[in-house]
């Protein structure tokens, strides 16, 4: 039933087989491999919050209330985060572009990570480079943000588009939201499941929510501590804290490009 109501919200002016032709089978990840891309993207964003004014990196919701409400603030530190909206959709099209170009996964996915790792590696060398940012609306303080708001912006479509059932790794929004109705959906499946006249397709309700909830529940989690590492790194190593961040980007592309069985 469930499965039925969302195959009838789905939008139709792009059907599933059209997508597919534009872009290659994506992979079934390991499951350890979106929870490495989740604690990325949570150690960026701890790093961006610190140095950048409170720059959130890994979404950019919060930038259309910035540029909606910058005709009454006109604070001057709201110019890096304007960046988010036009760089994060840059990012994802050209990793859209770059996947629709591949004729395998594997390949997009090693070159988006890749991209992500060289991206990352520019706003560590602009932080190491200017040292601290004293303001917002300097050069080097949007040259940093836009390293890192195209590197999270690769990240998300990479995902979306490479990764076979994988959550997002860089907004926990979306995240949050999917896992709170799972969470319902399983609640009222185990009723169903345990009351007396039992619905005999509770079991299989159940089942397929606590799936989802086992796939969103860890990547959440990773983000989570990718932050408190991401902070407590940024804290004691300043930019140095981002090289391993980097390492893991490097080491998940390698993996990507390695055929299976190999």
């Amino acid at each position: 039933m469930i499965e039925e109501v969302r195959r009838r919200a789905a939008p139709t002016s792009l059907s599933a087989a059209a997508s597919a032709r534009l872009t290659p089978e994506p992979l079934i990840a390991p499951r350890m491999l979106p929870l490495l891309l989740a604690a990325v993207a949570g150690a960026v964003d701890a790093t961006t919050f610190l140095a950048l004014f409170g720059l959130f990196v890994a979404q950019a919701t919060g930038s259309f209330v910035i540029v909606g409400v910058q005709i009454i603030t006109h604070d001057p530190t709201s110019l890096i985060r304007i960046l988010a909206i036009p760089l994060f959709f840059a990012a994802g099209v050209g990793v859209g572009f770059l996947a629709i170009t591949q004729r395998h996964a594997r390949k997009a996915l090693t070159l988006s990570l890749g991209l992500e790792a060289l991206l990352l590696l520019g706003y560590m060398l602009v932080g190491l480079t200017a040292g601290a940012f004293l303001q917002a609306d300097t050069p080097a303080a949007a040259f940093a943000a836009a390293f890192g708001l195209l590197a999270m912006g690769v990240q998300s479509a990479a995902v979306r588009l490479t990764l076979r059932g994988v959550p997002s790794t860089n907004v926990m929004t979306s995240n949050t939201t999917q896992l709170a109705i799972d969470v319902a959906q399983w609640v009222m499946a185990s009723r169903r499941a345990l009351a007396q006249t039992p619905d005999p397709a509770a079991p299989a309700m159940r089942a397929e929510a606590a799936a989802r909830i086992a796939g969103v529940l860890p990547i959440m989690a990773a983000f989570l501590l990718g932050s408190v590492g991401g902070g407590i790194g940024f804290a004691s190593l300043g930019f140095w804290c981002l090289l391993p961040v980097i390492l893991i980007l490097l080491a998940v592309a390698g993996w990507a490009l390695t055929p299976p069985g190999a």
